[in-house]
């Protein structure tokens, strides 16, 4: 991705300078982080071209399976997901098998791991995981027919440039596969430089999603070890405000923000595009409660998600 960026901004100059974020949601909790630490270690060492890295936003993201797995049974309760005594008990047990699996790096933790998910769903009614509000609606819990009929369009593929020979998919198994190995990689602290350079960082939930839940974002950022760890933990979590309503609760100390969305699940834009709108628009314009003191006035940026 480095060397991606690199060849970009090499042939188009006109964009080097403007504030670059790079941002993601649900697996992008891996890449995210990894992506903006590579670019603020290549600026450190003067590689290349300078990248003017100005934050990092990760949405429902998965960043710290240590940390995020054991939140699974604790939302599960809160949210009447598990609706039998039988069925906690089971829960539990495969929790203590996780966290001991991923405590002693153990092969095959994932996969033991997962049989949370597994559980939880199944004794929860077959839910979507990605919103319980929802029932689970093909492979991927949703209907995403329209997409895939839009990148089939010749005219759009097109427009796009996108070869003829290229293939479409939802989800690939084959770099689902190749990307499993990397799961329990402990990502949350290719942050940890960025912070303590005042470099923004944004992580929000949707609070009805399961398999990224926010008691797991909680977690992980709260377990984070920074300059400011002390003072981002003695933040009390406030209301977020959209057009005088609450739209969630934000708990903010310098660079780090931890942002909850009131009813929306795993894709927060999807489920509340306007309060999402507001947030981003005030993310990289340094605008949000108790964020740093804006690096930046133009409203021009650049972006990778």
């Amino acid at each position: 991705m480095f060397e991606f960026l690199q060849g970009f901004f090499q042939q188009y100059p006109q964009f080097k300078d403007l504030p670059f974020f790079v941002t993601g949601e649900s697996y992008a909790g891996h890449y995210v982080p990894a992506v903006a630490n590579r670019i603020w270690k290549g600026n450190q060492n003067k590689e290349g071209l300078t990248i003017n890295l100005a934050g990092a936003a990760i949405g429902n993201g998965f960043v710290n399976a240590k940390l995020q797995f054991p939140e699974y049974i604790d939302f599960a309760k809160d949210n009447n997901l598990l609706k039998s005594p039988s069925a906690l008990r089971i829960v539990e047990e495969e929790t203590k098998i996780c966290e001991s699996m991923l405590k002693n790096k153990l092969p095959g933790a994932m996969m033991e791991c997962d049989m949370i998910i597994e559980s939880v769903q199944h004794f929860g009614g077959n839910f979507n995981v990605y919103d319980i509000r929802k029932k689970c609606d093909g492979p991927l819990c949703y209907n995403f027919s329209p997409l895939d009929d839009l990148m089939k369009d010749k005219e759009f593929r097109d427009s796009l440039g996108v070869s003829p020979n290229a293939h479409w998919s939802e989800c690939s198994k084959r770099v689902y596969a190749d990307l499993a190995g990397d799961w329990v990689l402990k990502c949350d602290k290719f942050l940890v430089p960025l912070l303590n350079k005042s470099i923004p960082v944004l992580v929000y939930s949707g609070d009805q999603d399961f398999i990224c839940n926010y008691y797991g974002g909680r977690a992980w950022t709260s377990d984070l070890q920074w300059d400011g760890t002390k003072g981002f933990n003695e933040q009390g979590e406030r209301d977020y405000m959209h057009k005088s309503s609450k739209s969630g609760t934000i708990k903010s100390y310098g660079p780090l923000t931890f942002l909850v969305i009131s009813q929306a699940g795993h894709m927060v834009p999807m489920d509340q595009p306007e309060v999402s709108l507001q947030m981003i628009d005030a993310f990289i314009h340094n605008r949000l409660p108790s964020a740093p003191v804006s690096l930046f006035t133009d409203k021009e940026f650049v972006a990778i998600a």
